[in-house]
C-alpha cells in the first residue's frame, strides 16, 4: 500500500472513530434520567412525561404523598386525566413455598392543582392556575378485580367541567394520603408505596422519581417472583439511587416488573403494621 493511500485510510478511520464517540455521548445524554427531582424536562425532551413524588410516613401508619406530574398533551388533546386504584399483587405463587400478597391501599384527602407554565412560574414559586375537580368512580369496586377511578378535570367558566386537556405542556400538583399501607409482610414491617400514580400512562415513556422524607432505605417489591425486597430494584430501567437510599429515579418502560416500593418505618411509630393478606387463588 502506498504511503499516501495509507495516510488517507488512517485519517478516514480516525474521523469515523471521532464521529462514533460524539454520537455515543449524544445518545447517552439523551436517555440519561435527571439527577434529582428539581430538574424539569423541556418540551423538546425525548420523554414527554415526568412524575416526581415526595413521600412522608406518619406515625399513625399513613403515607402523605406530594406529587408533580408534567406531561405534553398531543395536538388532539387528552380526553381525561385518571387514576385507577385497585388491588396490587406482590409476589407470584408458582410454587407452594412462594407466597404472594395483596396490597389494598385506601386513598384519603386527595386534592389537585394545575400550575401555570408561564416563564415566571418556577419550580420554587409555582403560580397556581386553577384548582382541579376530583370525581370518584367506584362502579368497579365490587368486581372480581376491584378498583376505583379518580377523574381530574378543569372547572369550566360556566360552572361545568372541561373534559379535554388542550394540546401543550401541563403541570399538575397532587396531594393525597394513603392508608392501609403499613404492613407486616412475612414478618417484616414495611411501609408500601404503590408505583401507580395519578395521570400515569402505560403507553408513555417517562421519568419517575420518588423521595422519602423519613424511614429506611427504598426496597423494590417484585410482582412476578419470590417475595423478597430488592435493594437493587432490578426490575426498573435506568435506575439511580441517592440521599442515602431514600431517593429513587428510573425510566418508565412498558412491562415493568415492580409494582411497589417498601421501606422500614421511622422511629416513634404509634401503631402496629397490618398483617398483609396472602392471595390464595
Amino acid at each position: 500500500m502506498q504511503p499516501k493511500t495509507r495516510l488517507i485510510l488512517l485519517g478516514t478511520i480516525a474521523a469515523a472513530l471521532v464521529i462514533a464517540v460524539v454520537v455515543a455521548i449524544m445518545v447517552r445524554d439523551a436517555v440519561e434520567p435527571p439527577s434529582g427531582t428539581s430538574e424539569r424536562l423541556s418540551e423538546e425532551a425525548l420523554t414527554p412525561e415526568e412524575i416526581t413524588a415526595e413521600v412522608t410516613p406518619h406515625s399513625d401508619g399513613t403515607l402523605q404523598v406530594r406529587q408533580r406530574l408534567i406531561f405534553e398533551a398531543p395536538p388532539t388533546g387528552v380526553a381525561d386525566l385518571s387514576w385507577w386504584v385497585g388491588e396490587d399483587q406482590l409476589g407470584w405463587r408458582d410454587e407452594p413455598d412462594r407466597p404472594r400478597y395483596v396490597l389494598k391501599p385506601r386513598i384519603v384527602d386527595i386534592a389537585a392543582l394545575e400550575l401555570s407554565t408561564a416563564a415566571d412560574s418556577t419550580q420554587e414559586n409555582p403560580a397556581v392556575e386553577v384548582e382541579l375537580t376530583v370525581d370518584l368512580d367506584d362502579s368497579k369496586a365490587h368486581d372480581r378485580f376491584p378498583s376505583t377511578r379518580y377523574i381530574f378535570t378543569r372547572p369550566d367558566v360556566d360552572g361545568g367541567s372541561a373534559t379535554v386537556w388542550e394540546a401543550g405542556r401541563h403541570v399538575i400538583d397532587f396531594s393525597y394520603t394513603l392508608d392501609e399501607v403499613y404492613l407486616d409482610i412475612g414478618g417484616q414491617a414495611l411501609f408500601v408505596l404503590p408505583l401507580g400514580f395519578p395521570g400515569e400512562s402505560s403507553q408513555s415513556r417517562g421519568v419517575r422519581s420518588v423521595t422519602l422524607t423519613d424511614g429506611g432505605e427504598i426496597r423494590c417489591l417484585p410482582s412476578n417472583g419470590t417475595f423478597e425486597p430488592d435493594a437493587d430494584c432490578a426490575g426498573l430501567d435506568d435506575r439511580r439511587s441517592g440521599q442515602d437510599g431514600r431517593e429513587l429515579t428510573w425510566r418508565q418502560e412498558n412491562g415493568v416488573r415492580i409494582k411497589a416500593i417498601g421501606f422500614a418505618p421511622p422511629e416513634g411509630m404509634q401503631t402496629a403494621p397490618i398483617p398483609a393478606q396472602e392471595k390464595v387463588s
